[in-house]
């Protein structure tokens, strides 16, 4: 060691240990030593302070100001603690170093310390540094631009906060992380009082995925980075639903495993099911040509529209796939539609009508109104007046009959006691006035195609036999008169000849 003056050697012999000055103190309240400032030149030098007595004790370097302490670093042996005060005292330093190292709990200082122990300061054992006041767990801070940026973590729960306004705040005891406040009520809570956002984006697909645990996911939805937007439940059997209105059934939309949509329905039991309490349906808007479509997919197959009433059918609007016709039933006859439209022509109570006819009933037809026919002479051609009208209908046979309704009860025939012709027999002498009708089958087996008279043209060959009659009933009034006046002629000359030879025979006597 090189000692550059005699004061500096004083120093060494009192303060470095040197062999032969190894137990050199200075003794009293005042410093001897006023030169230079001390020096010390080896390859480790040191300095050693050595407390001699047990107990509180001190040791180390104080600063002072013209005499007045200002700070100090210290030893103190009881507590084996190293610090640094305003004063020489272990009392609340603002750094302490603890040699026992003791560990960081909830309720005491580990071995390094940054701060006042009485208020708010740093504690770590080498292995965690805690936020501390006093004994007790604080805030820990970590402070970027002032006031506005922060990340801090404290309480016995580790929770964890960043942002001066909870910009992002782990809730580490209950497992849950909160964005904008500091008491997530879920394991994701965000709060913000204008609007509240989370954006996935990527280039490619984005997803928000539901899992079961490490191998199983439930179900996700997201976006293909395309164009489609989707939801997918991927448990086997599993539903897909939406509630609004507190979930309540009535504002349900629920896609079931098997492809049923319900609206306000869990349990739909078609692909379209609607349920409402009140008065509701479905509403096809458009601003040019509305329409609703039934497609069959699978060639000749029956499409219906069916109307229900407490589950029980009481109407059907249906396309007969098998024999391409449309219908209406009521429901209460459900084998026999009421009204068939059918290769344009129409059958009620009749599901193949006659070609013959635009409208075919199978039943009785009752009009409050007028059956009229066009007869507007500007309409006809071949105009010809009815020649033996008397003769042909002298020809018919009307007849008394009863329909076998027993055998043809899909014709709806009428069951009560009939006057009218028998259609074959008509054939034979106006078959311009049959008709004939649809496809029947009897009771045998045997089908026939049945025939229809058109009575109403039978009308003009009555008015055309009555005529007949009148002109033949005038012809003979008029021989009638012919003759009464011939007789009346020949009685008056009867009478005068006779009245002659009367009065000649009077004379004559």
């Amino acid at each position: 060691m090189f000692l550059r003056n005699s004061r500096l050697m004083a120093l060494a012999v009192c303060l470095c240990g040197l062999p032969f000055f190894a137990n050199a103190q200075w003794g009293g309240t005042t410093n001897p030593w006023t030169g230079s400032d001390p020096e010390i030149e080896s390859l480790n030098p040191d300095l050693q302070l050595d407390i001699e007595s047990t107990g509180t004790r001190y040791g180390g370097l104080e600063f002072l100001n013209s005499g007045t302490s200002e700070s100090y670093f210290f030893y103190e042996k009881g507590s084996n603690v190293f610090g640094f005060n305003e004063d020489q005292s272990l009392t609340n330093p603002y750094i302490s170093f603890d040699l026992d190292n003791p560990a960081v709990t909830s309720t005491l200082n580990g071995g390094i310390n940054l701060g006042r122990l009485n208020g708010l300061h740093l504690s770590s054992d080498g292995n965690e540094i805690q936020a501390k006041s006093g004994t007790a767990n604080s805030d820990l801070f970590l402070n970027f631009w002032g006031s506005s940026t922060w990340i801090a973590t404290g309480n016995n729960d580790g929770d964890f906060a960043v942002g001066s306004g909870n910009d992002l705040y782990v809730d580490n005891s209950a497992g849950r992380v909160g964005m904008g406040l500091s008491a997530p009520a879920d394991e994701l809570h965000i709060f913000n009082s204008a609007a509240a956002d989370i954006r996935l984006q990527s280039a490619g697909s984005k997803y928000l995925r539901f899992w079961e645990d490490a191998t199983t996911e439930h179900g996700f939805m997201g976006h293909n980075g395309v164009q489609d937007m989707f939801m997918r439940n991927r448990t086997s059997g599993g539903d897909l639903y939406l509630q609004v209105d507190n979930g309540s059934t009535a504002s349900t939309m629920m896609l079931e495993s098997g492809g049923d949509l319900g609206l306000g329905t869990l349990n739909p039991t078609s692909k379209i099911h609607t349920v409402s309490t009140g008065s509701d349906g479905i509403i096809v808007e458009a601003s040019n040509y509305p329409y609703l479509r039934l497609n069959s997919t699978g060639g000749s197959e029956d499409m219906t529209l069916n109307f229900l009433e407490a589950g029980v059918n009481r109407a059907n609007v249906g396309w007969e796939g098998s024999a391409n016709f449309l219908y209406l039933n009521t429901g209460i006859n459900a084998s026999t539609p009421t009204f068939v439209i059918r290769d344009n022509r129409i059958g009620i109570n009749n599901d193949n009508p006659g070609a013959a006819f635009a409208v075919d009933i199978d039943g009785d037809v009752n009009i409050v109104g007028e059956l009229t026919a066009s007869s507007d002479r500007r309409l006809k051609k071949n105009i010809e007046n009815i020649a033996d009208g008397l003769d042909l209908v002298s020809q018919l046979r009307p007849v008394h009959y009863d329909f076998r309704t027993d055998e043809f009860a899909e014709m709806n025939l009428p069951d009560r006691h009939k006057m009218g012709l028998i259609a074959q027999e008509v054939q034979e002498i106006l078959p311009a006035l049959v008709t004939t009708g649809g496809t029947q089958t009897s009771v045998t087996g045997d089908s026939f195609e049945s025939l229809s008279v058109n009575y109403v043209e039978i009308v003009p060959l009555l008015i055309a036999s009555v005529q007949e009659l009148k002109a033949q009933l005038e012809q003979r009034d008029a021989k009638i008169a012919d003759l009464e006046s011939d007789i009346d002629g020949r009685l008056a000359r009867l009478e005068a000849l006779l009245s002659t030879d009367s009065s000649t025979a009077a004379d004559e006597d």
